[in-house]
């Protein structure tokens, strides 16, 4: 798809979803694949990881899942109303419903954030590093965090490059997929033993990172 994404045909749109399967799936092979050799073991149950964590925040997270809920929801009904104005208006202004893509992203991204806050107010998916990562014994690893960013960032990069630069989203999807591989790279080095190898894992990260914000940085340069 090389048309700017506000302009988009109906089936050029229904191509975008080839590219949300796409960033999907190899982000789901790459973690797996990570995850089943890197073995990461609970922070639960370690007394050295325990102690870093710093005890129960599940007051704190509630007050933030409360207000990622209330934005969720200013956000949804702000699009309802949206819609309902705009929705006589289908067929005959072209892309109008484009207009929602934005709020449904938002609210998606809130959503997530919830949930994530959730989970870390359970002590969930708190995974601990290496010895000697960060120069520390039990360094906690933020599983949820790396995996809401993982979900999040794209849309944040879609909502960037897509629909506020209006670039085509085959421009979007490469920095899209490289922005996730190296979330999951530098979250596999947190459990990497060998210092080598481990800051090895962290050069890729940043190579694809550089790599990344070089494609975003076209998109400002071709807007």
């Amino acid at each position: 798809m090389s048309t700017p994404f506000a302009t988009a045909t109906p089936e050029e749109i229904r191509g975008v979803f080839s590219h949300i399967a796409l960033w999907t799936g190899a982000t789901v092979v790459a973690g797996a694949v990570v995850y089943s050799t890197a073995r990461p073991k609970s922070c639960i149950g370690s007394p050295a990881c325990e102690a870093q964590y710093g005890g129960d925040f599940a007051e704190m997270h509630f007050l933030v899942i409360c207000g990622f809920v209330t934005a969720f929801v200013m956000e949804f009904f702000g699009m309802v109303l949206t819609w309902r104005s705009a929705r006589h208006l289908v067929g005959v202004v072209r892309g109008i419903e484009l207009t929602l893509i934005p709020p449904v992203l938002l609210c998606v991204c809130f959503v997530v954030l919830a949930v994530e806050n959730y989970m870390l107010s359970r002590q969930s998916l708190i995974h601990v590093a290496a010895d000697g990562v960060g120069g520390v014994h039990g360094r906690p690893v933020y599983t949820a965090v790396l995996m809401e960013w993982c979900v999040n960032v794209p849309m944040v990069l879609v909502l960037s490059g897509a629909c506020a630069l209006n670039r085509p989203i085959s421009e979007v999807s490469r920095p899209v997929l490289v922005t996730n591989l190296y979330i999951t790279v530098s979250w596999a080095s947190y459990f990497v033993i060998n210092a080598t190898w481990r800051w090895a894992a962290v050069s890729v990260a940043f190579f694809m990172y550089a790599w990344a914000s070089y494609d975003m940085a076209t998109w400002v340069f071709n807007f």
